[in-house]
């Protein structure tokens, strides 16, 4: 074999060992984004987010975005804070900055408006992507506590005040209002009579 035949050859290879890499990658990463779309799927929170290492939004958060309205370019860098209580919003700036300076985890809870107006609680959870020692992005998740942030604000306020009967029927009333059209609770008394108590949007605006 001559010399201008082994230098094609040795071109060819180097060029199927290149494209053989790439193609790896390709798959790599394509099994990577279908994890990655899998775990979010599978998650119990209602949302996840990435943020670049100086803390502004970098890629959609499409459930994020249902909730409250916002556009994509609304949502990106810190624009999703405009979607948050005004009275959340300084705390939060504050945390998050704390959370970036330290480079620790981040959590925190804040109210979110909703596309019909009301505000509803949100727990958030963040932690920082690091590689070979510097922090490159972030990624967390939020999920929705309004239900839990109600009934225990309720539970705390009516407690000391109520019987057991008022206090049944205000929590039940509560509950409606806040995550469902309607419930019900099954009460058992010392001589094992069970009484059921139901709660419905006509009967708790009475």
């Amino acid at each position: 074999m001559n010399k201008e035949h082994q230098t094609v050859g040795a071109t060819a290879l180097s060029e199927a060992v290149v494209e053989a890499g790439r193609r790896s990658n390709r798959q790599t990463r394509s099994i990577s984004e279908r994890r990655y779309q899998a775990l979010v799927e599978a998650m119990p929170a209602e949302g996840v987010w990435v943020a670049s290492r100086s803390g502004e939004m970098l890629e959609d958060s499409p459930r994020f975005r249902r909730i409250t309205g916002q556009s994509l370019d609304e949502y990106r860098g810190v624009g999703w804070m405009d979607a948050l209580h005004p009275d959340d919003r300084l705390p939060t700036e504050r945390k998050w900055a704390a959370a970036l300076e330290d480079q620790q985890i981040y959590q925190n809870e804040y109210r979110v408006r909703t596309t019909n107006g009301a505000y509803r609680s949100f727990a958030a959870y963040g932690v920082p992507v690091i590689e070979n020692g510097e922090v490159v992005e972030w990624m967390g998740t939020f999920t929705d506590i309004h239900a839990e942030r109600v009934l225990g604000e309720a539970n705390e306020r009516l407690a000391p005040t109520l019987d057991q009967q008022t206090l049944l029927r205000s929590i039940l009333a509560i509950a409606v209002r806040a995550v469902a059209d309607s419930c019900s609770v099954e009460q058992m008394a010392e001589q094992g009579v069970v009484t059921m108590r139901e709660a419905t949007p006509e009967t708790t605006d009475r």
